[in-house]
């Protein structure tokens, strides 16, 4: 097992900041977490940070991963951060054989004593919960799994585990409704926010003199009018059209730009299957002179900090970590009502909400916006006030240390 050193704890939190005193109820701890995908997805940057503030606060932790997942084994060694590996193929990465990875999970629970395995609860994912199960009827070992979605609550079934995170309070309601009716006998339930890379925002500088119309010049090549407000919103292209509902977004700038003769910009970050399509849509719309897809960036900092306004229009969204990085830049947000969005956009406070597929109300949000540059800059500022008071990585790591106590007895 390779030992972590001071600095690489440090730089794999991505946080400078001193770790968080262990208590009492942290000491008993020792966490396996389990991270079953093979690429970057969303759930693999969760169970990474998860992994990663573990480390950072002194509670003893391995991660384990896809052998395949070539990116996260070169960093955790880079880093030097312990963890094991499963062999699968990408072709069998959704199929993982239950009892293969059981018989992984027990070896190192037994040589390691693990108190608590930490995995996800997903529909595309689901051999690795099963697999903990099955390792939880052979030894004292505890099972956590997080649920990133309705689908997961809904098609994954619960029963077996010890506690159930869900990332989002929709989702928590949902999670308590089936548990109520299908009696899982899950005794402890919490919905706490994600972990993610928040000091890539806070230490954020933007590039000195260096305006925004030079910015979206020399990153993308994009050439943008100064008094045209922006609009972004950084979410991937998925194959199910409404689960970030990126045509929402089209529709009411193409009401902006040719009903209300309010010109704006929309820049999307992300990339996906179903990118082609609403290029295509944009170009239906007439609006390839105010939309501008960038793909997959490294520059969503600096992306978010040129923007003026900065929204996620999907219908499922379990939290929005988007909103939440926007936030931390200080900028308006628009999000969907009756989604985990409003756990972050309070309506009329951090940013506005509308109701969900209309593009009426998605552009009447808009415009309250763009007609009230004091009204942005104010919801901004509390915007960044609300995101590091409730959702700062220490606040969420002690919910999370909490929950752990609980499920331990």
């Amino acid at each position: 097992m390779i030992r972590t050193t001071k600095i690489a704890i440090l730089m794999a939190a991505g946080i400078t900041a001193p770790a968080l005193p262990v208590t009492q109820a942290a000491k008993k701890l020792k966490v396996l977490v389990v991270n079953e995908t093979l690429g970057k997805t969303g759930i693999s940057v969760f169970s990474d940070n998860v992994y990663k503030q573990l480390i950072r606060n002194n509670i003893p932790a391995i991660a384990l991963i896809a052998e395949k997942n070539n990116a996260l084994r070169a960093e955790y060694d880079a880093l030097k951060l312990p963890y094991h590996t499963f062999p699968c193929t990408k072709r069998q990465a959704h199929g993982l054989l239950i009892k293969q990875l059981a018989t992984i999970m027990q070896t190192i629970c037994t040589k390691e004593n693990i108190t608590i395995i930490h995995g996800n609860n997903h529909i595309f994912n689901p051999e690795g919960m099963a697999a903990a199960k099955l390792v939880a009827k052979k030894i004292p070992v505890k099972v956590v799994a997080t649920i990133h979605s309705e689908p997961d609550c809904c098609k994954v079934p619960f029963k077996g585990l010890d506690g159930v995170i869900s990332i989002g309070p929709a989702v928590g309601r949902l999670a308590d409704s089936i548990d109520t009716k299908e009696k899982t006998g899950v005794h402890h339930r919490m919905w706490i926010a994600p972990f993610f890379d928040q000091e890539r925002f806070l230490s954020f500088v933007p590039t000195q003199r260096e305006t925004r119309r030079q910015f979206f010049k020399n990153t993308f090549n994009i050439v943008l009018s100064d008094d045209v407000p922006v609009i972004s919103m950084v979410a991937q292209f998925y194959k199910t059209p409404t689960f970030k509902n990126h045509d929402l977004l089209l529709r009411a700038l193409h009401k902006l730009v040719y009903v209300l003769k309010k010109p704006a910009y929309v820049i999307f970050a992300g990339a996906g299957v179903s990118l082609a399509a609403k290029q295509q849509l944009s170009r239906e719309l007439d609006l390839s002179q105010h939309v501008f897809f960038v793909g997959q960036t490294d520059q969503v900092p600096a992306l978010l900090y040129h923007s003026d306004i900065c929204a996620l229009t999907g219908k499922s969204e379990a939290f929005g970590i988007a909103l939440l990085e926007a936030a931390l830049m200080q900028k308006p947000l628009i999000g969907t009502r009756g989604t985990g969005m409003e756990a972050l956009v309070r309506h009329g406070h951090t940013g506005l909400l509308f109701e969900s597929g209309n593009v009426d109300d998605l552009t009447k949000q808009i415009v309250t916006l763009l007609d009230d540059a004091v009204l942005r800059k104010k919801l901004g500022q509390q915007a960044h006030a609300y995101a590091r008071d409730h959702f700062s990585a220490d606040a969420v790591f002690k919910k999370l240390v909490a929950f752990y106590d609980r499920v331990l007895g």
